[in-house]
């Protein structure tokens, strides 16, 4: 990279001149250099900034992002030789590459003083040759007695990215010592020790140094913050010792906002790392993706608002008891005896390994006491099987630890079907199976091939009056636009709790408002957190194979809801697909091989005013909220009875959940048969929500969909409706030419259908449209064709049409029920 960096620098250091010889005519005007073309001439098409090297061809041509590419391009050579040649025509030789021999180096904690002179913004001053370039950040590690054990900086790449680069202090075995970009042996010193006294009472741990030090300035004067040094990969590599040994102090973890958990995960290691109980902050689903503490203070919170918001929205976490290990004596040389070996005593451990359709997978808790579903490599395998089974092996010394090897861990990976359970489904909430029973212990299941994880303050038994005014008080403050839009809220809930009784598909949840503010995600997102505490949504992509990745591997983490956040299109082919089936096949490319996914899970998303195809009307259920305000997003907290919905909901989900159990099993107890809405292909759902909502009360169960089927309807419907209209009257069930419709539709004027030159509806055009719609019910009345009569091609309808069959009731009603 240093070499690559020369060669830049010394391209810009001799411009323009390098630039008149590689681009001739060219002129320059400020820092830009400006020709015709890449290969020179008079003109401003082309430009160079000679102080970056950012070059493009603004008329349709090449663009690059230093000199050396365009070099390239004007030579019509590699890159990488562009770069030689110059190197050579500037005399720049690459640093010979010098192996890092850890046994030749022992690295000196504290630095010396005299190593490093310190600038008055604490950046160190190295010699020549360490750093090159200046980072846009620097920290520095120091131990209680304020000498520097290392330092990090941080660099900004051009494509907005982030680099971080150690640098400590090491001796060489031949007595020399210098400056590395290498971190310090583990354990590595944690952030801020400087700041750690005796009589500290609280610790706040977050991820990264920029953060620590916004949270020195938000947080109290007498916490703690500190991190790690390495992110979140290297949780393993940092000393906690000094966080181990405040006994009495309380301890927060603050994690990142990420949308995939990174965040959480870290912390989560964090806190299998102390081995104590510990506070983890809840984020709040408003902030966006990696929104963190250092974000806040950027955005102007005071410590007054960062003390309460961690006082109001941490879940405290105790860390669970070590499994018992049991020893495995592997002897001699044989893998598949050793397999045996460790499968024999593997059912005793009660290790939480399972075959999954991703393939052999554990289930860990995370910080936030949820199941979640991990699919093992050699190397995590070996890592989870260590609390669990002590490999050992015969040596004259007696009994030693022998490790499991790799080609014994893909063994184990590979022969693992068979020997371990299957697991289909996740369920954070007691799980009702078909015929109606009720399955709220927390554990495995062996008929459902389902993990159970019943939710604290859960208790079964709930007086069904008290149920309805628990969930009356928590959909209190959204505006359901009607009651068909409430009662299908409440089926969504009712059909997580149900849904390994309903052998199908279920249809996507839309959570829509007329404008943005309304309350629609944050509905979305405490229902869901009902069934899964910490629900993350999907983000949409419009590359449909970026799509479907994305959803096949929410799938093989077995989610109990998917969650597509703000959808503006909903012509998602896979998620089409897998909306009308109850498993879908999925080639996995890296692995080479075929799965079958079931899927378990619940659909929703969250929009603004949907303009869906009759294709994703069929296949989906409105949830709408209308506050009829122009600006729904200022109306006042204080008038809410639930501000913030989502905390609520996690403080308050064992007592939820408890109360839409009880609605469940009041519902199974009563025997009638209502009358149910119909949607093709989702009737097993139906059956099984519908009586649920029906003796409840609830009869509003998919009441819009006449609603939304108009909102939906093709335009070129209602003409069709139009000429069928006429036609009738015109031909009754007479077979008709297209020529003949044709002057039909140009006569009484029926739109979208393509006109000539004289402003005729062509009978081409007619027939073609015809075609489209045969066999289709229209107005009461089947289109049929084509068939030829002599010679030509005709069609005609049969059936009788719907506004005769109105008419015939209406004379019914007026004359009476008996027709008198």
């Amino acid at each position: 990279m240093a070499y690559l960096e020369d060669v830049r620098r010394a391209a810009l250091d001799h411009c323009p001149a390098f630039l008149y010889e590689l681009l001739p005519e060219g002129t320059v005007t400020g820092h830009y250099y400006k020709t015709a073309t890449v290969f020179g001439g008079r003109g401003k098409s082309t430009s160079v900034n000679m102080q970056s090297g950012r070059w493009g061809d603004f008329a349709g041509g090449p663009t690059g992002g230093d000199l050396i590419s365009l070099y390239a391009t004007v030579k019509a050579i590699p890159y990488k030789q562009a770069l030689h040649e110059l190197a050579s025509r500037w005399n720049i030789k690459p640093a010979p590459r010098v192996q890092f021999r850890p046994q030749d180096w022992t690295a000196v904690i504290p630095a010396p003083a005299e190593s490093y002179p310190l600038a008055e913004d604490s950046s160190p001053q190295f010699p020549v040759g360490v750093i090159r370039d200046a980072p846009s950040l620097w920290w520095v590690y120091l131990d209680q007695n304020y000498e520097v054990l290392c330092f990090r900086a941080r660099y900004n790449t051009p494509d907005g990215k982030k680099q971080f680069r150690p640098l400590s202090y090491w001796r060489h075995v031949d007595g020399h010592m210098e400056w590395l970009i290498r971190d310090l042996p583990a354990l590595r010193p944690l952030y801020n020790l400087q700041m750690l006294t005796d009589d500290i009472k609280t610790v706040c741990i977050v991820e990264g140094e920029k953060k620590a030090d916004s949270g020195v300035a938000l947080l109290p004067r007498d916490w703690w913050v500190t991190s790690w040094s390495g992110g979140a990969q290297s949780v393993a590599y940092a000393d906690w010792s000094p966080v181990r040994r405040l006994k009495d102090a309380r301890i927060i973890l603050w994690p990142d906002a990420d949308s995939d958990h990174t965040g959480e995960r870290a912390m989560n290691a964090v806190a299998k790392q102390l081995a104590q109980p510990v506070e983890v902050v809840e984020t709040d689903p408003r902030w966006p993706d990696g929104y963190d503490i250092a974000d806040l203070q950027k955005d102007g919170w005071t410590s007054e608002q960062a003390l309460a918001y961690v006082n109001l929205h941490t879940v405290r976490l105790v860390p669970e008891a070590p499994p018992e290990r049991v020893e495995v004596i592997l002897s001699g040389s044989d893998v598949f005896a050793h397999m045996e070996a460790i499968w024999e005593a593997l059912p005793t451990t009660k290790a939480p390994l399972y075959s999954t359709p991703a393939g052999p997978s554990c289930l860990r808790r995370n910080i936030h006491k949820a199941i979640e579903v991990e699919k093992l490599e050699p190397d995590s395998f070996r890592a989870f099987l260590r609390p669990y089974v002590r490999t050992m092996r015969h040596s004259p010394q007696g009994c030693i630890d022998f490790g499991i090897r790799d080609e014994l861990a893909t063994g184990l990976l590979f022969n693992m079907n068979g020997h371990v359970p299957a697991l289909e489904a996740i369920y954070h909430t007691p799980m009702f199976l078909p015929g109606g029973r009720l399955v709220d212990t927390t554990g495995y299941h062996e008929a459902a091939q389902a993990w159970v994880s019943v939710p604290d303050g859960y208790s079964h038994g709930m007086e069904i009056e008290q149920a309805w005014e628990v969930i009356g008080d928590f959909l209190y403050d959204f505006p359901f636009e009607s009651d068909c839009d409430r009662t299908n809220a409440i089926s969504f809930v009712l059909s997580g709790l149900m849904r390994r009784s309903i052998d199908g598909p279920t249809p996507l949840y839309r959570f829509e408002a007329p404008t943005a503010g309304t309350g629609k995600s944050l509905l979305c997102q405490a229902l869901s957190e009902i069934l899964c505490p910490y629900v993350a949504a999907l983000i949409p992509s419009d590359n449909e194979e970026e799509s479907r990745k994305r959803m096949v591997a929410a799938l093989l983490s077995m989610p109990t809801v998917t969650v597509f956040d703000n959808v503006e299109k909903f012509d998602n082919v896979a998620l089409k697909v897998a909306l009308t089936s109850d498993r879908i096949v999925e080639r996995i490319m890296r692995e080479h091989k075929q799965v079958e996914i079931p899927i378990r899970t619940l659909w929703a998303c969250t929009v603004n005013n949907p303009v869906l195809s009759p294709e994703m009307f069929r296949r989906s259920v409105r949830v709408r909220l209308n506050a009829k305000l122009a600006h729904p997003e200022t109306r006042d907290p204080s008038a809410f009875r639930h501000p913030e919905i989502v905390s609520y909901t996690r403080k308050n989900r064992g007592t939820l959940v408890s109360a839409f159990v009880s609605v469940v099993e009041f519902g199974l107890n009563v025997k009638d048969t209502p009358v149910l809405p119909r949607l093709g292909g989702y009737e097993r759902w139906i059956a099984t929500v519908g009586p649920i909502l029906s003796t409840n009360g609830y009869e509003a169960f998919l009441g819009n969909l006449d609603e939304d089927r108009k909102l939906t309807e093709d335009p070129q419907t209602e003409v069709l409706c139009k000429l069928v209209r006429v036609w009738w009257e015109q031909f009754s069930t007479q077979r008709v030419s297209p020529s003949r419709l044709a002057e039909l539709a140009t006569r009484e004027n029926v739109s979208f259908l393509k006109k000539g030159e004289d402003g005729k509806v062509s009978s081409r055009s007619i027939g073609w449209y015809l075609r489209r719609y045969r066999g289709s019910v229209v107005e009461g009345l089947v289109l049929n064709g084509p068939a030829k009569v002599q010679g030509e091609r005709c069609f005609w309808l049969t059936g009788k049409p719907d506004w005769e069959i109105t008419n015939e009731l209406e004379q019914v009603d007026g004359q009476g029920a008996l027709g008198f």
